[in-house]
């Protein structure tokens, strides 16, 4: 009895017709987003490419904020929000020729409302 009460529930894995629809005509109108095996986008795969690309991030233990500077530059790290580090990772992803990621920044619309 117990283990039943302790079990997911079960989702469907159908779709609907009409979200069919709706998902058919939004891969035709925007395509299909791709990235690369491997790609880690939490705060640690985002310091880990940030490094890669001259950045220094520091991850203060708060999932909103962090510490960002350019790694070759003096002085002290800026506060910074965390969509402010992922809009600089999308800028160098897209700077590569890679996939951004955030969809605002696919789709050349800028910022969401």
């Amino acid at each position: 009895m117990m283990d039943a009460m302790l079990r997911r529930p079960r989702l469907s894995k159908t779709v609907s017709p009409e979200d069919r629809h709706l998902i058919d005509s939004y891969i035709k109108k925007n395509g299909v987003r791709k990235f690369e095996e491997g790609l880690q986008a939490d705060q640690y795969g985002l310091k880990d490419f940030l490094a890669l690309h001259g950045w220094d991030m520091k991850i203060d233990g708060n999932a909103r904020f962090y510490r960002l500077k350019k790694a070759s530059s003096p002085g002290r790290h800026k506060k910074v929000l965390a969509k402010e580090v992922i809009k600089l990772v999308d800028q160098i992803r897209v700077g590569l020729g890679l996939t951004p990621l955030r969809m605002a920044e696919t789709a050349g619309k800028g910022k969401r409302k």
